[in-house]
């Protein structure tokens, strides 16, 4: 999977921490589970999206840093 434990940035500005990549056994459907005083889940492929910025696409989520951890399969 291209997304990693670490840090990335929105496109808005704000820092999301990664912490994991899981799968619920409902869906299969992985998710980024981010956050540090609280968590979050996003789907990945919302995670992985493109925004338009001033009329040009760009990455959703930029990493900045990686840190070691596990992955989705």
């Amino acid at each position: 999977m291209p997304v990693k434990p670490g840090v990335c940035r929105h496109h808005k500005g704000g820092l999301y921490r990664v912490l994991f990549l899981a799968r619920p056994s409902e869906t299969g459907e992985p998710l980024a589970v981010y956050g540090e005083r609280g968590f979050g889940v996003r789907p990945l492929s919302l995670w992985l999206a493109k925004a338009v910025v001033e009329g040009r696409e760009v990455p959703r989520f930029q990493p900045l840093e990686e840190l070691p951890g596990p992955g989705v399969d």
